[in-house]
């Protein structure tokens, strides 16, 4: 595989907080690509990470780099308050996060691919749903999304 150079612009939206909103349909062809919908081409870049979603296995995450380390650096804070690099369980755990992020560009199309394993291990196939949520958006199998959207209950903000 060929490896593309960044161009300056794309540099610097890899540096910029992103904040992604929509759910858009999709189709994945049999190679496990899906087109990014334009509102998200045009803040990402072209280097991406995806993974599992580690609470559930429901979804693919994708995240810029910077946004990943963000976000495996909040777990740490949630949890124990900050990563700890002298201590074996957060070794542990830090190399599980990175271990389960895989590199993905976006193709000259506008594509990224999701490797089979993480397909298999969320039941995508064909029709999906690309989801923003705040600084990553979430690929899923459109039957599941649908189910999992029916059980949210947004009244509960509201109660």
């Amino acid at each position: 595989m060929e490896e593309t150079q960044a161009t300056p612009l794309e540099e610097e939206r890899a540096k910029e907080p992103v904040n992604l909103y929509g759910e858009y349909p999709y189709k994945m062809d049999g190679k496990g690509r899906v087109a990014l919908p334009a509102a998200f081409r045009r803040v990402l870049s072209k280097d991406l990470l995806v993974l599992v979603d580690p609470n559930g296995k429901d979804c693919v995450l994708v995240f810029q780099k910077l946004d990943y380390d963000k976000w495996a650096d909040s777990l740490f804070e949630r949890r124990f308050k900050e990563y700890d690099p002298t201590n074996k369980q957060h070794i542990a755990l830090r190399r599980a996060l990175r271990a389960a992020a895989k590199d993905a560009e976006v193709d000259a199309s506008g594509r990224i691919m999701v490797p089979a394993e993480m397909r298999g291990a969320c039941d995508i196939e064909k029709d999906v749903v690309l989801v923003g949520n705040g600084d990553h958006y979430e690929i899923w199998d459109a039957k599941r999304y649908q189910q999992a959207s029916e059980e949210v209950d947004l009244s509960i903000f509201f109660s």
